[in-house]
Order: C-alpha cells, then structure tokens, then sequence
C-alpha cells in the first residue's frame, strides 16, 4: 500500500512537471499560472501572483520579459512595491533593467503613487502611471508623464505635460507646459507656451511666447514673440513679431524675424527686411537675406542683393552670390564673378569664376579653387593638387585635394593618399584620405588603417578606421572600428569593450 502511495505520488509529481512551463531563467511555472506566454519574445504574463527571483530578489509578478542571454529586462509586480531608484524610493508598477557586465541596474520605473523629483527645473510632482528612466551612470534622462503634473519652479508654478529629456553629453533639456503660464525673466514678466528650454543650472534659456510681448533686450523694449537668453540670464536671441531698424555691427537695418546679440549689444545676425545697404573698406554693398556672424572661423557672412564692383587684394573685381567679412571690417571670403589670379609660393593659380576665396585680415590669400590640377613642389614631395587650396598665413600649404594616387610620408609610416590632405603649419601631415590600407606605427603599438587616418601637431596618429583586428591594452576591437587614441596610447573611443 505504501509503495503504491509512493509511485501515485511520483507519477503526480511527474504530471505537474510536464504541466509546466520552464522560463528562460530555468525557474519552472506551472502552466496553470500562465495566462500568455510569447517564448519567441521570452514573455509571460501571470493570472495569479508568482514569486520569482529578480534583481531586486524574490518578488510577486505578473508580467516578466527576459532577453536573449535570459537575464530580465522588465518585471510588473502584482501590486505596487518599493523599489530603490537612483532618484530615491518609489512606489512602483513596473521596472526595467539594463545589464553592464554581469550587474543589472534599474533603467526605469513606472510610479504606482506620487512621487516628487527634483528636476534642474524646481520640484516636479509626479503621479501613477508616470515613468522615471536612468542612463547607465544612474543619471536621470527621461521622465515621461501620462498626464499635467505640476512643476514648481522659481517664484511660478507651472503645468507641464509629455516627457522630459536629457541625452547624454548635453546641457540642455526641455519641459511642455500644458497651459499657457507667466515667468520671471530678465526680459520682465512673460507668458510662455509650448516648449522652454533650461540648462542643468535651472535656468531659462529659450521659449515661446503666447502672443507679442514687449521684452528687455540690449537694444531696449521689443516686441517679440520668443526669446533665447544666456546662462547668465540677459537676452541673447528674439524673434520680431514685425520689422524693426535695430542696431548691427555694420549699422543700422532694418530686420525681420530672429535677431542676435553680441556682447556689446549690437546685432550679429538676423535677416534683412528687403535691400539694406552697408558700406565697407573696400565698397558699398547691398545685401538681402539672412546675415550670421560665425563665431567658429570669426567672420561674417552676407548674401549680396546684386553683383557688386569692390576693392580685393586682387585689383578691382565684380563679386556674386556672397561674401564676408572678419571682426576688423577686411573682407573674410567672396565669390568672383570671373577667373582671379592668385599667386602663392608655389606659383600662379587660377581660382575658378563663381568659386569662394578666401582671405587673411592682412589680405593673403586663405584658400581658393582651382578647375585643373596643377602639379607643385611640396613638403610632402610632387603633389597633383585640385579643387579648393588652402594655404596658412606664411605662404605654406594646408590641405588640397589630390587627384591620383600618391604616397606621402608621415612619422608614423607612409601613406597612399587619394583625395584630401592636410598639413598642420610645421609641414607634418595631420589628415589623409588613404587609397590604401597603411601599417602604421602608433603609441598603442603598430595598427593597420583604412580608409583616413589623422594625426596631431607632431605627426603622431590620433585616429583612423582599423582594416583589421586589433588587440589594445588587452581589449580587442573590430576591424571598421574608428579608433582615436590618446598620446599615451590609451583607447578614448570607443570606450573598452565597445
């Protein structure tokens, strides 16, 4: 009898097994419990509460979602729980995890109650069903809300809906206000709409307004209908709601739509209201369109309302198109209606009619663009140069397009380039766009390149694309990988094991 006992309980035991459901984990479920399962997605939903282990332990779930290497991307609990966030403790319905190495980190939760956040912005006031997501150094990046939600912020309250994000890198972020609300600025009391920017010091730094408004700005009381301001706080953007004749740096015009600021209050880009004329050192010129000062090469560009007879360093041209001009008033760049002789170091060139050049604040040629190759004697040896030259202020070359295959020597090995090269100013190369896959000596020790390779000031490599794989520090890398190293031969992306 008792043997007979044994073998029904056995045989129960077996039924149960085969009854079940085995997880990707290996933890087994009894089918009975299962109200969905989508193996080839290895998701399960419960009808009933189980217990599984989680990287938060032992937990009741009704939902799991695990991923190919069958560890779990995202649990529902089967009532709200506690869970420890990098923003603090949370009621939570639902949580996601990311794996780094063999360590899960919480990359999201999903509120099951209230909960209050501290954003660069003020105090947040979220509620169930809002989600709070970290980036892999447990900084938050996104909070999405299912509905308004209050935001506390200075002196104003406001209602804020949709999501805000933070990407890495980036100093910026954006909330949606949900009603239109009235904030202090350094352009008075304004009401905003829609989207406002902040920086991570929690200060405002662009917005839409609702209707024209009048704003402080360096040039007085304006009437605008958004503004953009420094992390300081004064105005540094506005758009006109009409017309305005404002102060620039070449005068007065009359400006529509966005304007900016300089540091001296005046304006340094924006866009003309019909033909506005500006008079130069080297003539009088009418311009149209938009007008930027580009703060990355520090001159001016202007869009000319017809061709214009000036003043170059050339003799007197008729200039097209556009030109520029550096912070001291010399022109920067234009475009020739006609052929120019430029002469260099290396002999006379002929820069192409309707093709920029352009010119040092002393009047040297910067570069130009030549329609035929032309042979010259280089540093680097004979070299077939095409299209746009550019030469340093000394006379010496700086980078140029080679027509043919040619191999140029480096201090980390020799070179068959095809396409652009650049010099840095001591004659070493610093960028070569390689026909030929080269072995080049390295602080990481030798690597083959494909593709380009660039260097630094003493003509050491600094980056390329590997042609083959590579084995750093012990961390090997993928042939096609960009590989950008440090003096030291230290791998600074990708980051290890990328």
């Amino acid at each position: 009898m008792k043997r007979l006992s044994l073998t029904l309980l056995v045989i129960s035991g077996m039924i149960q097994y085969l009854s079940a459901e085995k997880l990707p984990d290996g933890t087994v479920v009894g089918d009975s419990l299962i109200e969905k399962a989508h193996k080839q997605y290895r998701e399960y939903s419960f009808n009933s509460p189980v217990s599984l282990n989680t990287p938060l332990g032992k937990k009741n779930l009704k939902y799991i979602h695990f991923n190919t290497d069958r560890t779990i991307d995202t649990i529902r609990f089967s009532s709200e729980d506690k869970v420890l966030t990098p923003a603090g403790e949370v009621s939570a319905s639902e949580v996601q995890f990311y794996h780094y190495g063999s360590k899960p980190y919480i990359s999201k939760a999903v509120l099951a109650g209230d909960f209050t956040i501290k954003i660069p912005a003020g105090s947040l006031y979220l509620q169930k069903n809002d989600s709070v997501s970290f980036d892999c150094f447990g900084h938050m990046h996104d909070v999405t809300m299912s509905g308004k939600r209050k935001l506390e912020s200075g002196d104003s309250v406001l209602m804020v809906s949709g999501s805000i994000i933070k990407n890495a890198g980036d100093v910026r972020f954006y909330i949606t206000l949900a009603e239109p609300a009235v904030i202090k600025t350094s352009a008075g009391k304004l009401k905003f709409i829609e989207k406002i920017m902040y920086n991570l010091d929690g200060k405002m730094l662009s917005g839409k307004l609702e209707k024209p408004q009048k704003a402080v700005t360096p040039q007085g009381k304006l009437t605008v209908t958004g503004l953009s301001f420094h992390p300081e706080g004064g105005v540094s953007y506005c758009t006109l709601a009409a017309p305005e004749v404002l102060d620039t740096l070449w005068g007065k015009m009359k400006l529509t739509g966005n304007v900016r600021f300089a540091e001296n209050g005046k304006v340094d880009s924006g866009r003309c209201d019909g033909i506005q004329k500006l008079s130069f050192s080297f003539g009088e010129c009418r311009v149209n369109g938009s007008f930027y000062f580009d703060h990355s090469v520090m001159w001016s560009d202007f869009d000319l309302a017809e061709d214009t007879e000036i003043s170059t360093p050339f003799g007197r041209l008729v200039i097209t198109k556009g030109f520029g001009t550096h912070p001291g008033g010399s022109m920067a760049w234009f475009t020739p209606a006609n052929e120019v002789k430029v002469k260099t170091a290396y002999g006379e060139f002929i820069n192409k009619g309707g093709k920029a050049m352009g010119l040092y604040p002393d009047g040297k040629p910067a570069y130009f663009n030549i329609s035929e190759p032309v042979t010259i004697n280089t540093h680097s040896g004979k070299l077939s140069v095409s299209r746009r030259i550019h030469l340093y202020n000394d006379g010496t070359l700086g980078s140029a397009e080679i027509e043919s295959p040619v191999v140029i020597k480096s201090e980390a090995g020799n070179l068959t380039v095809k396409g652009f090269v650049g010099f840095s100013n001591n004659g070493k190369v610093k960028f070569a766009s390689l026909e030929k896959k080269a072995m080049l000596k390295t602080a990481a020790g030798n690597l083959a390149v494909q593709g380009y390779a660039e260097f630094d000031e003493k003509g050491s490599f600094i980056e390329g694309k590997l042609a083959s794989p590579a084995k750093i520090r012990g961390i090997s890398y993928r042939a096609g990988s960009v590989i950008k190293l440090n003096d030291k031969g230290e791998v600074t992306s990708p980051m290890p094991g990328k």
